[in-house]
């Protein structure tokens, strides 16, 4: 299950919350990149982290993530977004109606583009694989980042959907403009997860 847990400072009553996903070997998952894959531009969350706009999400972006979480699937955002930006874009899931329980940053801290973003999105991608026991079932994606971290993690390019300008590059599942015929045509045939808990 997903858990929320909330540490309060008695005197002041400030609050930080923290997210734990609690899961069993062999679960079925869905994994998503958030910028220029959810959102329609790899900036737009700076943006929204500044407070100049709430971040677009690509046509049926937000319906293909629920789709997956109605199913039983267990729904992981891995972003290359640094850490101090986490909140903003639970936030931004929340305005746009995603659950984003299951939501990797990256530890990097010194500035807003981390220079290891392919690193940190392969060692998670194995970490959920290897020591985890999550079976990755389907990966989506905008960047050549996404299509290297994904392979080299393990996941099959039959499976790994690339949205935008590097959409079908290496032999990856090319999606055009935005989600509305991949919802209609894999993501509702795609079946109920068989590892959903009951």
């Amino acid at each position: 299950g997903e858990y929320r847990i909330r540490f309060v400072v008695e005197g002041d009553l400030t609050a930080v919350d923290g997210f734990v996903s609690v899961v069993e070997a062999g679960r079925k998952a869905v994994l998503f990149d958030i910028d220029g894959t959810l959102t329609t531009s790899d900036f737009e969350a700076y943006a929204d982290y500044v407070g100049v706009k709430t971040a677009q999400a690509y046509g049926y972006a937000v319906n293909m993530v629920n789709a997956y979480k109605d199913k039983g699937y267990q729904v992981i955002f891995l972003t290359a977004r640094p850490y101090w930006v986490a909140k903003d874009a639970r936030e931004w899931a929340a305005k746009v109606g995603i659950p984003a329980w299951h939501y990797r940053s990256n530890p990097y801290g010194d500035g807003p583009i981390p220079p290891n973003t392919q690193e940190h999105k392969t060692n998670y991608v194995k970490y959920l694989k290897n020591t985890v026991g999550l079976d990755i079932i389907r990966a989506y994606g905008n960047a050549t980042t996404d299509i290297a971290a994904y392979a080299d993690g393990g996941l099959p390019k039959a499976e790994t959907y690339i949205i935008g300008t590097n959409a079908g590059k290496e032999n990856t599942q090319a999606i055009y403009n935005d989600y509305t015929y991949h919802y209609s045509t894999v993501v509702v045939n795609t079946p109920r997860s068989s590892s959903c808990p009951l």
